[in-house]
């Protein structure tokens, strides 16, 4: 719909100050430029860190087995959480109590929704940077690649109504008429996340000096793309670029277990296929947290349900998948999306990354998980 010269002027054109919730002002930054004040810490913004307890419990920030869930459900904590995972990759582009400011904002866009919510925000963004670590021998991406990748995992759902693309088009919900039916929420998140970046009146000296209109221009790209790669309705098309590039590296390197480096395009699309993966990252993980991720997202599908019989009065019309009365159990239900969705995916991610097998396995743990409880369960 649009091409990536055209998302700045389309951004800024479409949301106005009224579509966020500004937290700056409430969090009483004191003035001046934060590259010349002495010291600096979490607590003069109100943010309380994880004592060393919590970190264990946790998992560790810098762990594949972090657990998001285990954080307290509090504001101050998980932005304090928010801004350690992050600060590290954007920390060369932006001042970092406007950046907190920034992240509290973000939370406060962000709803009480059952999966599409701030820990799921913070989840994925923990992945994106990990897998930046992981990967980066193979692709050398430029700190602003980074930089972005990491805030857009950050914004990637910010305002989401807890509700689908699907159940948007079916109820012609105004955001249709604003970005059109095609990865309507994608764009809106899209939208919110260039109006907090980029607008110099919503969080005032966030951009260190002197980052130029140029570099704000490709980083606002950056988010864009990395931002809109996580609409499952491109599933297929991610997953038939992705075998391409796994025929075209069989064929020009064989016998070789790894590319030495990415080079070009592919550089990027793998950018985006960590962004992808790390959207599925309640998969991903170890199983400690299936049961909750997984209830978390089929009560979120059930309200779509909900929606959809209510809308059209018949709740026959409603699909499968969103039915509390016909639709699959828990465990069918995780089956089928890891079955058809996201091990094809992470297993072909893996023949053409070799380094990506670590999550490769942790995806058929999870599926040995489910598939042990429906043996259980037939018993």
């Amino acid at each position: 719909m649009f091409d990536d010269d055209a998302l700045a002027g389309y951004v800024l054109a479409h949301v106005s100050h009224d579509a966020v919730v500004v937290a700056a002002a409430k969090m009483q930054l004191e003035g001046g430029n934060d590259e010349e004040k002495e010291s600096w810490d979490l607590a003069s913004v109100g943010f309380v860190p994880l004592s060393a307890e919590q970190r264990m419990e946790c998992g560790g920030l810098d762990q594949w087995d972090f657990d998001s869930l285990s954080i307290p459900r509090s504001r101050e904590v998980l932005c304090a959480v928010m801004f350690e995972v992050a600060s590290a990759d954007v920390s060369a582009f932006l001042q970092p109590a406007p950046f907190a400011a920034l992240i509290a904002t973000v939370y406060d866009n962000y709803h009480d929704n059952p999966y599409h919510n701030f820990a799921h925000a913070l989840d994925v963004t923990q992945a994106v940077c990990l897998l930046l670590n992981q990967l980066e021998p193979i692709a050398h991406w430029t700190p602003l690649e980074r930089a972005g990748a990491v805030l857009a995992a950050i914004c990637h759902d910010v305002d989401h109504p807890g509700t689908n693309n699907y159940c948007l088009d079916e109820m012609e919900d105004p955001l249709i008429f604003v970005h059109g039916s095609a990865g309507v929420l994608e764009r809106h998140h899209m939208a919110i996340a260039c109006r907090l970046l980029f607008s110099p009146t919503v969080i005032p000296s966030l951009w260190k000096s002197p980052t130029t209109r140029a570099t704000r221009s490709e980083m606002r790209k950056v988010i864009c793309r990395m931002i809109l790669a996580t609409d499952m309705g491109r599933h297929a098309e991610f997953y038939s670029q992705l075998k391409l590039r796994v025929e075209a590296f069989r064929a020009s390197s064989p016998g070789r277990l790894q590319p030495i480096v990415l080079e070009g395009d592919d550089r990027f699309f793998l950018l985006e296929c960590i962004v992808k993966s790390a959207d599925m990252i309640n998969i991903l993980r170890p199983w400690k947290r299936q049961e909750d991720w997984g209830s978390s997202i089929q009560n979120e599908c059930f309200h779509v349900g909900d929606l959809l019989a209510e809308l059209h009065e018949q709740p026959a019309v409603v699909p499968p998948m969103f039915s509390r009365s016909v639709g699959p159990n828990l465990i069918d239900y995780q089956l089928g999306f890891i079955n058809a969705v996201v091990l094809p995916f992470v297993q072909t991610l893996s023949e053409w990354i070799p380094g990506f097998s670590m999550q490769l396995e942790s995806t058929r743990v999870t599926q040995r998980y489910w598939l042990e409880k429906k043996e259980a369960n037939k018993a």
